[in-house]
C-alpha cells in the first residue's frame, strides 16, 4: 500500500468517527422501540472506541509492510502522533526522502496556487445529509435510496471539475532547490527551522506553521492555510519533508 494512501486512510478514519456514529444512532432510533436512548449511547461509545483502535493498530501494521517505512513514520510523526503509540523499536531509516525522484514518484506538485473552490463546508454538510437520507431509505428497503447516492456521485464529480477550473493561476507556495516560496518571500531551506500541523478552531481551521529565520535572526512563523490552496495536507507534508531533508542540512 502506498505511503500517501495509508496516511489518507488514517485521516479519513478520523473524519468518519462522527458520521458513522450518527448513522448507528439513526439506525437504533428507527429500529428500537424500547430503551432507545441507552442503546444509542452504548452503540456510539463502542463505535468510537472501535474506530480509534483501528487507527492505532493500522499504523504499526502499515509500517511493517510499507516500502517506505521511514517516510511513513516521518509523516505520522508530524501529522498524527497518536497513530504511533503502539510502534516499538527504533525509528525507521528515512533515506528515501533524499531521492531525486521522490517528487515525481509520488506525483507531487511543487507550484501551488489558491483553490477557491476548496471552501467546501456547505458541500460537505449537503452530502452528509443525503447520506443520512440514503441510510434511512435502505432501512426502509426502498430503491429510492439510489437517488441520493447518485446525486452524491454526480455532485462530487462536478465539484472536482469546478475546483480544477477555479484554481488561481498565481503561485503562492512553491518548492525548489533554491528555497521555499511563502506568499512572495523566498526562504532558504537552511533557514527553515521546523514546521508542524495545527488546528486553529472554527476561524482558522487546519493549517501548517513554518518556522523560519537566519541563524542570527529571530524565528518567524508563517501559517500555510492549505485548505485554501490547491493541495492536500499529505502532499504538502511530503514536500516539506523531502525538501527540508534534502536541501536544509546545515
Amino acid at each position: 500500500m502506498k505511503t500517501k494512501s495509508i496516511v489518507n486512510l488514517l485521516e479519513i478514519s478520523k473524519l468518519f468517527v462522527l458520521p458513522a456514529a450518527a448513522v448507528v444512532a439513526l439506525y437504533f432510533l428507527i429500529t428500537t422501540h424500547d430503551a432507545w436512548f441507552f442503546t444509542t449511547e452504548i452503540s456510539l461509545a463502542a463505535l468510537t472506541v472501535g474506530l480509534v483502535l483501528i487507527r492505532l493498530f493500522l499504523a504499526p501494521a502499515a509500517l511493517k509492510r510499507s516500502s517506505e517505512p521511514g517516510v511513513l513514520y516521518a509523516l505520522l510523526h508530524k501529522l498524527d502522533k497518536g497513530s504511533l503509540i503502539l510502534v516499538n523499536g527504533p525509528r525507521p531509516d528515512g533515506s528515501s526522502l533524499l531521492r531525486d525522484s521522490f517528487v515525481t514518484e509520488h506525483g507531487l506538485v511543487t507550484n501551488i496556487g489558491y483553490g477557491r473552490a476548496k471552501e467546501t463546508r456547505g458541500f460537505t454538510i449537503l452530502v452528509f445529509g443525503f447520506c443520512i437520507f440514503a441510510v434511512y431509505m435502505l432501512l426502509k428497503k426502498t430503491w429510492l435510496a439510489l437517488a441520493p447516492l447518485g446525486f452524491i456521485a454526480v455532485s462530487y464529480l462536478i465539484f472536482l471539475l469546478v475546483r480544477k477550473k477555479l484554481s488561481d493561476a498565481a503561485v503562492l507556495v512553491a518548492f525548489s532547490e533554491q528555497g521555499l516560496l511563502l506568499y512572495g518571500e523566498l526562504v532558504d531551506w537552511k533557514n527553515v527551522r521546523d514546521w508542524d500541523f495545527s488546528y486553529g478552531g472554527e476561524n482558522l481551521g487546519e493549517f501548517i506553521t513554518v518556522y523560519h529565520g537566519a541563524p542570527q535572526e529571530e524565528v518567524r512563523e508563517t501559517k500555510v492555510m492549505y485548505t485554501r490552496l490547491d493541495i492536500g495536507l499529505v502532499d504538502l507534508a511530503m514536500l516539506l519533508l523531502h525538501f527540508k531533508s534534502k536541501y536544509g542540512q546545515q
